[in-house]
């Protein structure tokens, strides 16, 4: 059994996220939303264990066979959803990258969206940040052989910051039904928001806003989301 080790913040994680994210995206290509940078690695600052989690946000559910299929082919293999509805795990062998956990989730999977919402609040308030990193590191004090022990011991933290309004509103977006359509080098990213439609027409290397047609009260996580699809061209 691996004891659980907690590393000061690295910005070497960033650098390894996105050359995970080009990887990715050129083995899925089209076929997936958005790959998220996800879990205390990317969060700037935070302490955490050196491993990425990374969330490949399906299109629709049913792309789940398509996407295994290419990760497969490319050494991953496919664990099932681990008991976690909405979100299916991926282990791989040896890898030149650095170590990850890797799923595919249904973008309207609650998981999913606690896992946003977590990172959003966290990333927003360095209070939080430094509470859950003292967690953090008594967690580990208490229970540095039992992973489980030690996840449950986050339990209070967590659901304190899933509480804040950060993390309230990150569920709210999230679960709006995203779209992501691409032609030549022009990716026009859209959300539906009950009868309104609201659309981001962008660039990439480098990044270039062409125009937005929405609510300026959702174009900020329009511009976010637009980012983390930069990440992997």
């Amino acid at each position: 059994m691996s004891k659980v080790v907690l590393l000061p913040y690295q910005t070497v994680w960033q650098r390894e996220f996105k050359r995970l994210c080009v990887h990715l995206n050129k083995i899925l290509g089209d076929d997936v939303l958005v790959i998220r940078h996800v879990g205390s690695t990317s969060v700037v600052g935070l302490d955490s264990k050196p491993i990425l989690d990374v969330d490949i946000v399906l299109k629709d559910i049913r792309d789940l066979d398509l996407v295994t299929r290419k990760l497969e082919r490319s050494g991953y293999k496919f664990r099932g959803d681990l008991g976690i509805p909405g979100r299916y795990a991926f282990g791989y062998g040896s890898c030149s990258l650095m170590r990850h956990h890797l799923y595919a989730v249904d973008p309207q999977a609650e998981s999913y969206l606690d896992h946003i919402a977590l990172r959003d609040a966290l990333r927003s308030d360095r209070g939080f940040a430094e509470a859950y990193a003292n967690v953090k590191y008594e967690a580990a004090r208490l229970h540095p052989l039992d992973i489980d022990a030690y996840i449950e011991a986050k339990g209070a933290v967590i659901r304190q910051i899933m509480e804040s309004p950060v993390a309230i509103e990150s569920r709210r977006l999230n679960r709006f039904n995203h779209s992501l359509q691409k032609t030549d080098d022009t990716f026009l990213l859209t959300l539906i928001e009950d009868d309104r439609i609201h659309a981001l027409r962008f660039r990439v290397n480098p990044y270039q806003e062409i125009d937005y047609d929405g609510d300026h009260s959702i174009k900020q996580h329009m511009l976010d989301f637009a980012r983390e699809i930069e990440l992997g061209y």
